[in-house]
């Protein structure tokens, strides 16, 4: 069974070191030095490594589901060898949650991976981008703010604590 990761995010330049990038980053962290292809039919960049295909969507964040549902499509992955990487303000600064079958909490892009595939159960990677300066603030005033430097190496080693545990570098 082929495995297929998406990190979902905005895919233009402004946003790349954003923390609502976070799942877009992160699949990149996980490629190393592999390279993306686009692939408009799929709506998304992929790259494979050893056997696990990582997808980095072409659309908005909040438009996500589309792109989801396309690549699924085209890679012939069955649903539960999809997982899905994203942001969580929930969570502080480099927390990871992997669940399936719970809720959004309110991230948008989750929502419409949701209506698009008619489901909830679906594996997901939340990754913890609150700093502890915004606590108690509201989401949209810093996620999508660059990422400052003393945040860089926390998210960075998030990155590679999710590449541990799921075990790309094999």
């Amino acid at each position: 069974m082929k495995e297929l990761m998406i990190g979902l995010g905005n895919p233009e330049d402004v946003y790349k070191h954003t923390y609502h990038n976070a799942g877009r980053w992160c699949v990149n962290v996980l490629a190393g030095e592999e390279e993306f292809e686009t692939q408009r039919a799929a709506q998304c960049a992929l790259a494979k490594k050893h056997d696990i295909i990582l997808a980095k969507s072409l659309v908005a964040m909040n438009k996500s589901g589309q792109a989801v549902k396309n690549v699924i499509a085209y890679t012939n992955a069955p649903l539960e060898a999809v997982t899905i990487l994203h942001d969580d303000t929930d969570l502080t600064l480099g927390q990871v949650k992997i669940q399936t079958g719970r809720g959004s909490g309110g991230h948008h892009g989750v929502d419409s991976v949701f209506a698009h595939l008619g489901t909830e159960n679906i594996r997901r990677v939340r990754l913890g981008v609150r700093p502890p300066r915004f606590q108690g603030k509201k989401a949209d005033e810093f996620v999508l703010k660059r990422v400052r430097d003393e945040d860089h190496e926390r998210m960075q080693a998030m990155f590679q604590r999710i590449e541990e545990e799921i075990g790309t570098d094999v």
